[in-house]
């Protein structure tokens, strides 16, 4: 049995507004163009802007329970067979493994549901969050130089991918 499950987003107010404080309390992961703090109408518009309940998910124990954080597949692209990953896991829920667990249960959606090849990422050099990534069984493709720009510095950031034929050979699978 799971210790989690992914719940599609949806338009809880109060799960809408814990994801904004969260986000604003690690601006310098945001892949965002302006990193300023994120309002409850931004993440509004952000969930509406989804076509569909299946790409981003709340990381629960139960319906009943706090979201432990959230995470998705991105431009998904059907005809390419790819995906991008996002993860975030609420700071007070971090190094508990819903993170490494969410990462699993995404992976198996997109490579046994929808069906793709390679799920990729992104993460700036701002943080230490390249060796998560890379213990969940990314591969490291490559910096894309001076990405972000931080507190009056430029970083780069890590590009990762899993394929297909990695996870099926990989550790995260059950």
């Amino acid at each position: 049995m799971e210790r989690i499950y992914l719940e599609p987003l949806h338009r809880n107010k109060a799960d809408l507004l814990r994801i904004a404080g969260e986000r604003n309390k690690c601006l310098e992961t945001l892949r965002t163009i302006n990193p300023t703090p994120v309002s409850i109408d931004h993440q509004v518009k952000w969930l509406d802007s989804m076509n569909d309940g299946e790409k981003y998910f709340f990381i629960r124990h139960s319906r009943t329970a706090p979201a432990h954080g959230y995470c998705g597949l991105d431009k998904i692209s059907h005809t390419n067979r790819t995906a991008e990953i996002s993860l975030l896991v609420f700071q007070s829920e971090r190094g508990k493994g819903y993170g490494s667990e969410a990462v699993r249960l995404l992976l198996d959606r997109a490579f046994n549901t929808y069906h793709l090849n390679v799920v990729f990422g992104e993460c700036y050099q701002t943080t230490t969050n390249w060796d998560f990534w890379e213990k969940c069984g990314f591969v490291f493709e490559g910096d894309l130089r001076q990405r972000k720009w931080w507190n009056g510095k430029f970083y780069n950031s890590i590009i990762f991918s899993m394929t297909r034929d990695e996870w099926k050979q990989g550790s995260l699978q059950k």
